[in-house]
């Protein structure tokens, strides 16, 4: 096999124990370095694999001894911890189809898992259990069932909490319970991780409440910054009583800014007694209006269980080789990429191919969340006359890697 004109040509065996043949002697220090760093690069789907594990899942298991309930709570508890895993990955809608497994293909399932806080006396046994599962196993599993999933998990995205009235709207100030409530309510655990921000000076003199409502970038920009978040989520809300006044109507407008969001909003109404306590209200509000989001991430992101892998070869430009080990782990971590392999390597430049899940879309949203872009056009190589002669019979696709 030969390569273009100042170019290597790999033949890669897999991400671990890659076996490269070196064409030009030119390049084998570099290609000594690579090797070295490549053992050493993110699997693929390693730091995606939090999506796989479901971690404090409660044991409270009474029985005639507590070897009994040991055994009878761990087994129940990894069922539960499959279902948190699928639900995470699903749409509400198919959840009362997702598959209940036997104990021996659960434990096929099953990667490893710990257990924590253990506690034993009287035939009661209480722990918390962390199970980690085979992605492929869990994937394989969805899709036999015939049930779509998502699987990218969404940059964290800064939620900046809004409550509107007929006459004010309020963002940091200390009367804005609707900030409390989202402050005050659990981290999610799914596909659409967020940071409620602390409200302090710095974030005061960061963005104020009209340029979060006017959609102000820059602004954006700097509370991203600060929190290392991927976007923004602004979200208001505003109490109305109904006619009647026995009645009281919640609407909340969400707006998502950032990688895979492009200004999405979204409309949510909701109704709660109007004597009730209006914190409470809102906590149970903004839990909704959280699922409501996460079920939005996961149509932009499902996958078909009927859509194979699908092969895709792209260039990449490149000034250094570490700007190739880069781009190679962001590759790794990206959900729907099952396989990076390295079809050429020169000083300026890159071809690689891809296997993924999905179509080019998911392929593309799942790329940014590693702030990589997927596009079509020129992926000529201006300072690379070689590279342009060989990408050109492989199409115009192209990555790139944002700052």
């Amino acid at each position: 096999m030969t390569g273009s004109p100042g170019f290597l040509r790999i033949q890669a065996t897999g991400l671990s124990g890659r076996s490269i043949v070196l064409i030009f002697g030119f390049f084998l220090s570099l290609l000594i370095a690579a090797s070295v760093a490549l053992a050493q690069a993110v699997l693929p789907g390693q730091t995606q694999d939090r999506v796989f594990v479901a971690a404090g899942v409660q044991i409270d298991e009474l029985n005639e001894s507590a070897v009994d309930a040991r055994d009878t709570g761990v087994s129940s508890a990894k069922a539960e911890a499959l279902a948190v895993v699928l639900r995470r990955m699903t749409l509400k809608g198919d959840w009362e189809r997702l598959p209940v497994l036997e104990d021996a293909a659960l434990e096929n399932l099953i990667r490893d898992f710990s257990l924590a806080d253990e506690k034993f006396g009287g035939g009661r046994y209480l722990a918390t259990l962390t199970a980690r599962f085979w992605p492929d196993g869990v994937r394989q599993l969805l899709v036999n069932s015939g049930i779509p999933f998502a699987e990218t998990m969404s940059r964290p995205m800064v939620v900046l909490p809004v409550l509107q009235s007929d006459t004010e709207m309020l963002l940091w100030e200390v009367e804005n319970i609707w900030l409390q409530a989202w402050t005050e309510k659990v981290a999610p655990s799914g596909l659409l991780p967020i940071v409620v921000p602390l409200g302090d000076l710095s974030d005061i003199g960061l963005i104020d409440t009209a340029s979060a409502l006017n959609g102000d970038l820059e602004a954006f920009q700097r509370i991203i910054a600060k929190y290392g978040a991927g976007g923004v989520i602004v979200t208001s809300v505003k109490t109305t009583p109904e006619p009647g006044g026995t009645d009281l109507r919640v609407d909340v407008n969400s707006r998502g800014y950032g990688p895979g969001w492009e200004a999405q909003g979204a409309q949510d109404s909701f109704r709660a007694p109007a004597d009730a306590d209006l914190l409470a209200i809102l906590n149970e509000v903004s839990v909704a209006a959280m699922d409501g989001l996460e079920e939005r991430w996961k149509l932009r992101n499902l996958i078909q269980p009927g859509i194979g892998q699908q092969n895709l070869q792209v260039s990449v430009d490149l000034s250094s080789l570490d700007d190739w080990l880069n781009i190679e782990q962001r590759l790794n971590r990206t959900a729907s990429v099952r396989d990076v392999s390295l079809s050429e390597l020169s000083i300026s430049g890159a071809l690689v191919n891809l296997r993924y899940a999905g179509d080019l879309d998911r392929l593309r949203l799942a790329l940014g969340q590693n702030g990589l872009v997927l596009e079509q056009g020129d992926a000529a190589f201006a300072e690379a006359e070689d590279f342009n002669a060989a990408t050109s019979q492989f199409g115009s696709w192209r990555i790139r890697a944002l700052q």
